[in-house]
């Protein structure tokens, strides 16, 4: 499938230590029609004129990809990391904002989308946006590590501790993740129900904790 080609070829790019030489290999399998799959071979051209910093190059070969298939998300968020690269933030929103709509809760777009968020300043919008997320999305410890971010910026200092306990916990840390529920009860900025759900997490890992140390 065109997915699989697609995969393929962004592993090779990141694979490729040297952003020069991937840039080189690519363009010539691209002119002698050495590739499995044309388009593929052209998103990871595109990448890894990415990575040589070659935006204006990237972005237009992201461009002719999406041409021809303009609700492919993985070119909408190609082009979506070369606007942001070449410092085209609002541009780069306004991307990952309509694949949202196409692709709503997909995780990769909305951990993308995310920090995109954060590093336009957005960073209530980006807490809002992941909170939603992890509602609804499989537990995730990078997901909780950027929310934790995100409530960082926005100034929820309670929320911080409460999302990297939960990343310290899906990480198997469990001692870390009891330091940092601790820490969120000693914030002033957590209201009543919020200091519930953290008192009622911190007995859950500690429980756990001691289950644990009873075992043989």
């Amino acid at each position: 499938s065109l997915a699989y080609h697609l995969a393929r070829a962004k592993l090779r790019v990141l694979a490729e230590r040297n952003p020069k030489q991937g840039v080189k290999q690519f363009a010539e399998n691209l002119k002698q029609g050495q590739y499995r799959n044309a388009q593929a071979e052209r998103y990871g051209y595109a990448l890894a004129l990415l990575a040589n910093r070659d935006y204006d190059a990237a972005r237009a070969q992201i461009n002719e990809l999406l041409d021809q298939d303009k609700d492919r998300l993985a070119y909408q968020i190609a082009l979506a990391r070369i606007e942001m690269a070449s410092s085209h933030t609002q541009r780069a929103l306004a991307i990952y904002a309509d694949a949202l709509k196409l692709y709503p809760g997909n995780p990769p777009l909305t951990l993308f989308y995310s920090r995109a968020l954060l590093a336009g300043g957005q960073a209530d919008k980006a807490r809002r946006l992941l909170e939603e997320h992890v509602r609804q999305a499989r537990p995730d410890p990078d997901l909780y590590k950027l929310l934790a971010e995100a409530e960082g910026a926005a100034g929820l200092k309670a929320a911080a501790h409460q999302a990297l306990a939960e990343h310290y916990y899906l990480n198997g840390q469990t001692d870390a993740a009891i330091q940092q529920l601790t820490l969120a009860l000693g914030e002033k900025d957590a209201d009543f129900y919020r200091s519930s759900q953290i008192e009622d997490r911190l007995r859950q890992l500690k429980d756990e904790k001691a289950q644990e140390t009873k075992r043989p």
